[in-house]
């Protein structure tokens, strides 16, 4: 049987996504450490569908702007708000739970 190739043209890898990350101590193209600085994107708290899928890192926005010049649809996921309970108030449930089912067993 013959399998067909199927590609996504979206999934592709273009030059605008390759980023490159440089150390703390090198310059890029004779840049000193305050022109980077002023250069380096602030990070989103989330990415939209298509970057997330992509592993890039997305700019953000409605759109953002790697969507836009892609000309595609730029959706964002509704996370739910997670409930943050302490690792104290576990312990003191989990002792709670072991000090009744002591007293169960009495």
């Amino acid at each position: 049987m013959d399998s067909e190739i199927q590609y996504d043209p979206d999934s592709m890898i273009k030059k605008e996504d390759i980023v490159l990350e440089f150390e703390e101590g090198q310059k890029q193209d004779g840049e000193s450490q305050s022109e980077r600085q002023s250069a380096l994107t602030k990070r989103t708290s989330r990415a939209c569908i298509r970057c997330r899928f992509r592993h890039t890192r997305c700019p953000g926005g409605q759109p953002c702007s790697k969507c836009m010049l892609a000309k595609t649809k730029c959706e964002y996921v509704e996370f739910e708000k997670r409930l943050v309970v302490s690792r104290k108030y576990i312990y003191k449930l989990q002792e709670d739970i072991a000090k009744l089912k002591k007293e169960n067993a009495s």
